[in-house]
């Protein structure tokens, strides 16, 4: 049986919202929704893990797709531990207060935490 990932949760989202889609929605939909944005997310954390490298930083990025009910915190905090990561570096690109990831990540992380705040209208790593 193969697990569904976020692309299939977004379908199933819309169906939920929006009543039955105007064409059906296949598998091979879903695969490429699924496909795209994993490869999206690897350049992202490619493309951070390069800029810490370039400062110094010896970087992993890393991209994992996790069980809906375990949180993004609980993920980060995890991997932190296995990897006997020195620290553990986010970015911030909202404005406002910080969110309850970040908190939680603080709160029970296994290492320092650093937060990069990042212009709203610059481009993100």
């Amino acid at each position: 049986m193969i697990k569904p990932g976020l692309g299939f949760e977004l379908i199933e989202l819309a169906t939920r919202r929006l009543g039955p889609p105007p064409a059906p929605i296949d598998i091979r939909t879903a695969l490429e929704v699924e496909q795209r944005m994993g490869d999206r997310a690897q350049a992202v954390a490619q493309r951070a893990a390069g800029l810490l490298e370039s400062l110094g930083v010896i970087a992993e990025g890393i991209v994992v797709a996790e069980d809906p009910e375990i949180t993004v915190a609980e993920t980060v905090i995890r991997l932190a531990g296995e990897r006997g990561a020195q620290v553990i570096v986010g970015a911030h690109v909202h404005g406002g207060l910080l969110g309850s990831t970040f908190r939680a990540v603080v709160t029970a992380a296994p290492c320092p935490v650093l937060l990069v705040r990042v212009a709203p209208n610059s481009q993100s790593p």
